[in-house]
């Protein structure tokens, strides 16, 4: 756990300078699921979230980022060429987050989310469906 400590020290700093760079920020609205009813008003189910604002770095599945995906771990067929990873501070995202959440992003798309990978504590990965 010491090596952990160790890294992270030395990472955060780094993390958060990258998130502070307009170039490479983007801001989202990060829509937690609470629950989904049906509203009889409105003919169809309604889903209720929590909506947070969060600062996150956005990049692009690439062939190449793909190959080393499935090389460490094979059944990672969903996710595809295209896909964007938001990569937001571990602190900033809200706690139980779940595949049945969405992100509402710069361009006003709401986008489902894939695949959530917490890293050490660190950064939370987020891959949502479609390309930015």
């Amino acid at each position: 756990m010491q090596l952990i400590n160790t890294i992270q020290r030395q990472i955060k700093p780094v993390i958060q300078s990258l998130l502070m760079d307009k170039g490479l920020k983007e801001s989202v609205t990060y829509k937690k699921y609470v629950s989904e009813s049906f509203d009889n008003t409105v003919g169809h189910n309604v889903i209720v979230t929590v909506d947070t604002l969060l600062d996150g770095i956005v990049v692009l599945h690439t062939k190449e980022s793909l190959k080393m995906l499935v090389a460490k771990n094979p059944m990672e067929s969903e996710i595809q060429v295209g896909d964007s990873v938001y990569i937001f501070e571990f602190g900033d995202c809200p706690s139980g987050m779940s595949l049945k959440d969405q992100i509402l992003d710069s361009e006003s798309a709401l986008r489902g989310l894939k695949d959530i990978t917490p890293v050490y504590g660190m950064v939370i990965l987020v891959t949502i469906e479609g390309s930015k």
